[in-house]
């Protein structure tokens, strides 16, 4: 049975999560929000879009 010890920063719920999940879902006792990325991780990760956009000749 898989362990959740973080929640998605958007305020999805414990409650979310189990009603929409289709298995029983058990909770670390110390469950935390996921902190949001960084600017620098958000700033690489475009990038990253744009150069596999460029390898695959699709539009970024």
């Amino acid at each position: 049975m898989k362990q959740r010890g973080n929640l998605d920063p958007s305020g999805v719920t414990r409650e979310q999560i189990e009603a929409n999940t289709g298995w029983p879902v058990r909770f670390a006792s110390d469950v935390r929000e996921t902190a949001p990325p960084t600017q620098q991780e958000l700033s690489t990760l475009r990038e990253l879009h744009v150069r596999t956009a460029r390898a695959h000749g699709e539009a970024a």
